[in-house]
Order: structure tokens, then sequence, then C-alpha cells
């Protein structure tokens, strides 16, 4: 039961993440 709430935790925080990294890219991006 707790499994579906472990995998909504899990895809948020993969979100999260795939954010932090699309910034670090514009990030970048904009110092070339």
């Amino acid at each position: 039961m707790a499994k579906s709430e472990t995998f909504q935790e899990l895809d948020l925080s993969n979100a999260f993440l795939f954010a932090l990294v699309l910034v670090d890219i514009s990030k970048h991006k904009r110092e070339k």
C-alpha cells in the first residue's frame, strides 16, 4: 500500500533534480 506513496515521492524528487540540472545547463549556456 505504501508502494504508491514511495513511488510518488521518488517521482517528485526526480523531477526536482531534473529541474536543477536544467537550470545548471542554462547557467552554463549564459556564461558562454
